[in-house]
């Protein structure tokens, strides 16, 4: 019996290493493919086909899927799907955009589809990626309509070359990342920020917030000034509320704001948030503080819930940090600085300051609070960066 099992075993991993092996093999060559691929697609050339795949492409498009899983959501009453669904998406494009960053490979015929630089890069393909993200959540959810998912990822698939905005290298590995990324997604959809994400409202907010007031001091819609005057006002209604409480800005507190928070400092996530902002608004330049917010709105919250509630490697400086939320937190930070400044900035800065953000800065009895330090130490890198680059 013991024999047995142990060479259904040992077939098992021969198995899974020719699997790996193969597709290493298949990506590798999926390179020299390239122009081959795109010549058969020429001979194939045609108004109708190419009418089809304009439209069939848009399945895997980030914002539309986004749409079709937010409208679910609100005509849903099991929510758990979609939360989780919207969570994986985020994850996918968030790896694809570093890599696109990252390699720089320009499309089959330098088709300019943004004014955002990297998002006209090739490598991977996003929209790929995309569809085949979220196969195993649908295949989890529907076993029996999983044909269909794969039919549907397939088309995309074969869009992006047939409508040149791809190699066919692109798609591959846009396909294999999506699949992976995907599967892994699917350890998270019992945890609990799934099945209760309303307890994560406070980073939701956060996030939010933070992206509003970074894109707000890049147009330069929001002076010092203005800062300074909502940080004073938030100062008196904190005073006010730990003397009474008033009813629609306590009702907020009290589902926002952290216990022993509400009761010292009501209100103090958000006020130091607008400190934050109003040191990056001041000390630095537009597109580097929009940056610097960036990665405060979108690694500090991700960073926190991930750690948190899946975190199993604890960080050398903080007892309460873990190095998975640090690496989610260095991805999504990165995520959201590149839309204002370059790749390597964007990588450097979020590296740092969520590197800053594991440590728990603590002197004495001052608690450095994470909404100043990160805007900071972004800030700093992205300025050294420029200076010594």
């Amino acid at each position: 019996m013991i024999s047995i099992r142990k060479s259904w075993n040992s077939e098992k991993q021969w198995r899974n290493y020719f699997f790996i092996i193969s597709l290493v093999v298949v990506l590798a060559t999926s390179f020299f493919l390239d122009r081959w691929i795109i010549k058969i697609f020429d001979y194939l050339e045609s108004p109708l086909i190419a009418s089809f795949f304009s439209y069939i492409t848009y399945l895997g498009n980030p914002i539309f899927l986004t749409i079709i899983v937010v409208i679910i959501m609100l005509i849903s009453e099991n929510r758990n799907k979609t939360y989780f669904a919207l969570f994986s998406i985020f994850v996918t494009i968030s790896f694809t955009l570093v890599l696109k960053s990252l390699i720089a490979r320009h499309r089959p015929e330098e088709i300019v589809i943004s004014q955002i630089n990297f998002l006209n890069f090739s490598f991977p393909s996003m929209h790929t990626a995309v569809s085949f993200g979220i196969i195993p959540l649908l295949n989890k959810s529907f076993p029996r309509a999983r044909w269909l998912f794969w039919i549907s990822a397939s088309l995309v698939f074969i869009s992006r070359i047939y409508l040149k905005m791809h190699y066919f290298s692109d798609v591959i590995f846009g396909a294999v990342l999506g699949y992976i990324t995907g599967s892994m997604m699917l350890n998270f959809y019992d945890a609990e920020f799934i099945s209760n994400p309303s307890r994560f409202a406070r980073q939701i907010f956060h996030a939010v917030i933070g992206i509003i007031l970074a894109v707000m001091i890049y147009l330069g819609v929001i002076s010092n000034l203005i800062l300074v005057i909502l940080i004073i006002g938030g100062l008196l209604l904190s005073f006010l509320c730990l003397r009474v409480n008033p009813p629609i800005i306590y009702w907020f507190l009290e589902r926002l704001e952290r216990k022993d928070e509400l009761k010292r400092f009501p209100g103090k996530g958000a006020i130091t948030f607008l400190v934050g902002a109003l040191i990056a608004n001041m000390f630095f330049r537009k597109d580097v503080a929009a940056a610097s917010l960036m990665i405060l709105a979108l690694g500090d919250p991700v960073s926190h819930i991930i750690g948190i509630y899946y975190g199993k490697t604890k960080t050398v400086f903080g007892k309460r940090k873990f190095l998975e939320g640090t690496f989610f937190g260095i991805l999504t930070g990165f995520v959201g600085a590149i839309f204002f400044v370059s790749p390597i900035e964007a990588l450097i800065a979020s590296i740092l300051a969520m590197s800053v953000e594991a440590m728990e800065i603590k002197i004495g009895l001052i608690d450095f609070d994470d909404n100043m330090i990160i805007p900071v130490v972004s800030g700093v890198a992205i300025m050294i960066i420029r200076n010594v680059l």
